[in-house]
């Protein structure tokens, strides 16, 4: 196990020690009674990892209703994390309701400046090849669907991250390529969704199915640097046929075409896609991906989760399915901080063929 993975452990594991009884007296005052109000949790955060050295900061969730009608909860979760290499991280992500189930809006509203991984482009890259390149930016991002029938809803989509420059090694990949974007550029993108959603729970369902369509045009005409066209599918099914025990199943497809910024690129390997894989390992126009998670109760508050995942990216559709698909796996611990909604704390352990890697977030993966 790598160095800085256990350090990270420790510093997650010291963290939640620390501030338990802090945690406890939030999470006690739980109620499975009422349906309209606001709930919030959250508690300080201290990790180690190479790109940032020490962080320090703060994360949470809260989960409110505007109304009795309103059968799920709406979601914001945020954080706010400075480094020792002088990065600041303040980054929050919303999915609420209004007029009942009516309306839905989901994104992110974040601040970053950052470092991110980059090992080159497409699906052969060499993991010795590995640079950081950094980015200082503010992003927004929604989507604003409205109900047409059930649970099938149609939206306007936006994105904006206003990067004017990009921070790479001299005599690194990204110094000596032509990679577009490599002296930044803002990305702003419109688009539309369809999306359909009948879960019983948006942070951890239990049954039901979520489908999500989405095209996003870059322009110059939206004030983008940039012009090329995104295009993805979002596919997860949830079902719990015995013993409260959880199966879960996420597939995710997409496919980007013109002039993309190598920044924007769909990527494989986070918290959310191929956990185990590291950050951003492979990145490229198009992506292909399939995950299954067992989510099993252990404790009143305790949940344990065995996943697998098999990914792969190619600069087209037909290249990414016969490229070579990287494998992971992993095991992982859940904390209900709210019985009602479940909002939750998340510790994964999880590796591909190159290794291990850790995440301590908030909400489960898909």
């Amino acid at each position: 196990m790598q160095k800085s993975l256990f350090l990270t452990y420790i510093f997650s594991f010291f963290t939640v020690v620390c501030f338990g009884n802090s945690l406890k007296e939030a999470v006690i005052v739980d109620s499975t009674k009422i349906e309209k109000g606001f709930d919030l949790k959250y508690l300080p955060v201290i990790y180690y990892l190479p790109e940032t050295s020490f962080a320090f900061g703060a994360a949470g969730v809260a989960t409110f209703r505007f109304s009795n009608q309103q059968k799920r909860a709406s979601v914001i979760q945020f954080a706010g994390l400075y480094t020792l290499k002088r990065q600041l991280i303040l980054s929050s992500s919303f999915d609420f309701f209004a007029k009942g189930e009516d309306w839905r809006f989901i994104g992110e509203l974040s601040y970053y400046n950052y470092f991110y991984n980059f090992y080159g482009i497409g699906k052969e890259t060499k993991k010795e090849n590995f640079e950081r390149f950094k980015l200082s930016y503010p992003r927004f991002r929604v989507g604003a669907y409205k109900k047409v029938k059930e649970e099938l809803k149609v939206g306007l989509l936006y994105q904006f991250e206003g990067i004017t420059s990009v921070g790479y090694e001299k005599g690194g990949l990204i110094d000596k390529s032509d990679y577009v974007g490599k002296e930044g550029g803002i990305i702003s993108n419109l688009g539309f969704g369809v999306l359909y959603d009948n879960r019983d729970n948006i942070i951890s369902a239990r049954e039901g199915s979520f489908v999500e369509f989405q095209y996003h045009k870059s322009n110059k005409i939206f004030l983008s640097a940039f012009n090329y066209h995104r295009l993805s599918a979002d596919y997860r099914y949830y079902m719990t046929p015995f013993s409260n025990i959880t199966f879960a199943a996420n597939v995710y497809a997409g496919h980007m075409y013109g002039t993309v910024p190598f920044y924007d690129m769909f990527a494989i390997g986070s918290d959310s896609h191929a956990r185990g894989t590291s950050d951003r390992r492979f990145k490229d126009k198009t992506v292909m991906l399939a995950q299954l998670e067992a989510r099993i109760p252990i404790h009143t508050r305790v949940r344990l989760n065995a996943f697998v995942s098999t990914a792969s990216v190619g600069n087209g559709i037909v290249s990414t399915f016969k490229n070579r698909y990287t494998k992971s796996y992993g095991l992982g611990l859940r904390y209900i901080l709210n019985k009602k909604d479940l909002s939750m704390l998340r510790v994964d352990l999880a590796r591909d063929r190159e290794g291990f890697n850790f995440y301590f977030t908030a909400g489960e993966a898909f």
